[in-house]
């Protein structure tokens, strides 16, 4: 069972913000009719949002964490121990914001470090491993300015309009890690971006 964490920060003061891409994409997911979802209930045993989902008889859940982007590791380490039985390090997905990348760019990896990035940071800390997969969302833009007012700074209207148009490719990514495997959700991606 794949458990899918969207990184962000939770509250009003952070909707639509570059830091909150994780957040983005997952809402969006969630939106989509060809597989069934419940709604985001807030778990505080669990430290986030919680939506299960069903596709191709493969269910998997939703996850945004409540416990706010440096401290993203204590959701996801409750989630994992909530599904101990289910689900491992290696079945998740966990979905952010990468500055690093040009707005627009979309990577999935598996073991990677946490290149700085304070939310898998701290999910590297607590599950004591890195063997997850990441899709990173890039957020960098060519007017960045000082990093941490940038992230937390609003997507404006015309990257709004570029991340809509990512949400289709990553939908797919996200299908085919659920119902199939890594290499086949890199090697759609590859077409897709023309890797």
């Amino acid at each position: 069972m794949k458990i899918i964490v969207g990184l962000g920060n939770p509250g009003l003061r952070y909707k639509k913000t570059r830091h909150n891409a994780g957040f983005l994409v997952l809402e969006n997911f969630a939106k989509r009719k060809e597989c069934d979802f419940t709604n985001f209930n807030n778990s505080k045993k669990l430290r986030s949002d919680i939506a299960k989902g069903r596709c191709e008889n493969e269910n998997f859940f939703l996850v945004k964490p409540t416990t706010y982007m440096n401290n993203s590791g204590q959701a996801v380490s409750a989630v994992l121990d909530y599904h101990k039985n289910d689900a491992k390090v290696k079945d998740l997905i966990i979905i952010h914001d990468d500055i690093d990348l040009e707005l627009g760019q979309i990577k999935i990896s598996k073991g990677s470090g946490s290149a700085g990035h304070r939310g898998v940071e701290s999910i590297i800390n607590h599950v004591k491993s890195k063997d997850f997969i990441r899709i990173r969302v890039g957020i960098s833009s060519s007017k960045r300015k000082e990093t941490d007012k940038y992230v937390l700074g609003r997507f404006t209207r015309k990257e709004l309009a570029v991340m809509k148009e990512d949400y289709d490719t990553i939908y797919e990514c996200l299908k085919l890690l659920i119902t199939k495997d890594l290499n086949t959700a890199k090697n759609y991606l590859g077409k897709q971006k023309n890797l």
